[in-house]
């Protein structure tokens, strides 16, 4: 665990004094630089992508809007949240089980980049739902392994 600075901690016990406990406080400082050390680890490669279910807080959320390509979200909340964060919806994948037709329909009406397909019977229904909208939708296909090997 890093050790705080008596700057953030002075800072700290202000905000309890202000606002009590429990509070969320957020050094965006910090997550801007871990953003660039996961980038320079991997010699800027990668896109990263930001699952909201880690943290669905709407000021992080669009704070984020510029310092990462991508989110992941698994809901039309989560959709709706990212939207009204400033996200456009190409820059949004869907991902998760158990996604309703109606989920589906919010991602096709967002025009959201990509949908994270998890069985045959999603990719039908999607299917379905693109001929009838007359649209195409970007996909992915999550393949899991029929058993995990030993040691992963």
């Amino acid at each position: 665990m890093a050790v705080l600075s008596k700057i953030m901690q002075e800072l700290l016990a202000k905000i309890v004094k202000f606002h009590g406990t429990p509070c969320f406080v957020y050094f965006f400082d910090q997550v801007i630089r871990r953003i660039a050390e996961i980038n320079d680890a991997f010699n800027n490669r990668f896109q990263i992508s930001y699952a909201i279910k880690a943290n669905p807080n709407p000021a992080l959320v669009s704070r984020l809007v510029d310092k990462i390509s991508f989110l992941d979200v698994s809901s039309s909340g989560e959709i709706e949240l990212a939207l009204k964060a400033g996200w456009s919806g190409n820059k949004i994948s869907f991902t998760g089980p158990g996604k309703r037709d109606s989920d589906l329909s919010f991602a096709f009406q967002s025009q959201i980049g990509e949908i994270v397909l998890e069985s045959v019977f999603e990719a039908e229904r999607l299917n379905a739902l693109a001929i009838n909208r007359g649209q195409r939708q970007p996909v992915l296909i999550r393949i899991a392994p029929t058993r995990i090997p030993p040691g992963f």
